[in-house]
């Protein structure tokens, strides 16, 4: 590319993740870049209606690119700059809110690219009524023909985009991806202090510590990991810490106190830049969730050394999960199949370590400049179609 070439994407919010992929493609000279936000996520606390609390970040995801964001007053002057930026390729995260389809109207009308990024997933399709399955079909015929491409953000919503008829050249992998960066020196700080952590928690150095974080909801099942911790054989050789919060805390609560369950922690809501703290702390990470397209906890986690046990309705899994190597992925809601897994470790407690080698070696390639090469060769594909 020996032009500058513009480039939008609108998001519904900044996050660690997505700010350093955006800060890594402002960089490159080829590359003039706008960021247009729905929320101001990140900027003050919002509040999260899964959870019932509101919620933000401590960590700055604003700085080396260049940001807007949208109000009901600024949507005019954001649809006419489609058109008059000239932009060469407009990315759009979602497509559930009517400011994206705004968008790709008038995108489409401007003449302008239009690219769809989305973790959209096969994997809760036969959870539908037969109506939504072929509502959702012809929907879907009728949105993907906007686009000029398709930024999948893994294995499943690759296969997806394919199901409703995408052709795979028009398809180009942009995964989620963590900071691995940020959080392997975050979290080799936290363990070079992991015996002073674990003392501060008030967690024996001698226990294999199981970490969940997840927020205290139906959909992310805090409970079915708390059960499969019930049910270990060795219960007194582990300990659980799980960080989040939400509607269920009170249930949870009364659960731990009313079946006398020794050996778990529950630290809350914590900030982004105190999760490599958990980790560091850790021996295995668990993603209970029966509904997660992609669930970027896990990338979290792997970048940290641990091994990761998931269901099987939790995204990522499919691929960053290699089973038997660096973790396993269980039927969502298998608590029995879930305390096996655990128990495996508890008895073979070297397996943490070398499952945990694997994931940052299966991580390491999963990264920002996947991303941008992802982002570089739709941007190649755009300007070739004109």
């Amino acid at each position: 590319m020996s032009r500058k070439y513009k480039v939008g994407f609108l998001y519904y919010s900044a996050g660690l993740q997505v700010s350093g992929m955006f800060r890594r493609l402002a960089q490159l000279p080829a590359i003039d870049l706008t960021v247009c936000y729905i929320s101001e996520v990140g900027i003050s606390e919002l509040f999260d209606p899964e959870t019932g609390f509101s919620l933000g970040s401590d960590l700055a995801l604003f700085e080396g690119y260049r940001s807007e964001f949208l109000s009901r007053q600024s949507i005019r002057k954001y649809l006419g700059g489609i058109n008059r930026r000239k932009f060469d390729i407009f990315v759009v995260a979602g497509y559930t809110r009517l400011i994206c389809w705004l968008t790709f109207l008038k995108a489409i009308v401007s003449g302008v690219p239009i690219f769809l990024r989305a973790d959209t997933t096969l994997l809760y399709q036969n959870q539908l009524p037969l109506w939504q399955k072929i509502a959702k079909r012809l929907l879907s015929w009728v949105l993907f023909r906007m686009f000029k491409g398709f930024l999948a953000t893994g294995k499943l919503s690759k296969n997806c985009f394919q199901y409703y008829g995408v052709p795979e050249e028009k398809i180009f992998i942009v995964p989620y991806e963590a900071d691995n960066e940020y959080f392997q020196a975050s979290c080799s700080i936290y363990k070079s202090s992991r015996k002073a952590l674990r003392e501060e928690f008030g967690i024996s150095p001698d226990k294999l510590v199981i970490l969940g974080i997840v927020k205290f909801i139906e959909r992310e099942r805090p409970m079915d990991l708390i059960m499969a911790y019930e049910r270990l054989k060795n219960r007194d050789r582990a300990s659980l810490i799980l960080v989040g919060d939400g509607r269920q805390r009170k249930r949870i609560e009364e659960y731990i106190r009313q079946n006398k369950l020794k050996g778990i922690y529950l630290f809350g809501y914590r900030k982004y830049s105190e999760l490599p703290k958990f980790y560091a702390v850790s021996d295995i990470f668990v993603h209970p969730a029966i509904v997660e397209p992609w669930g970027l906890s896990v990338n979290e986690a792997m970048a940290c050394g641990l091994p990761v046990v998931t269901t099987d309705m939790v995204g990522s899994a499919y691929d960053l999960i290699q089973e038997g190597k660096n973790g396993f992925i269980y039927p969502a809601g298998d608590i029995a199949s879930l305390t096996l897994i655990l128990e495996k470790f508890i008895e073979e407690p070297s397996l943490c370590e070398q499952f945990g080698y694997e994931s940052v070696k299966i991580i390491s390639s999963w990264g920002y400049d996947r991303c941008i090469n992802g982002i570089i060769t739709a941007i190649k594909s755009s300007i070739k179609q004109r």
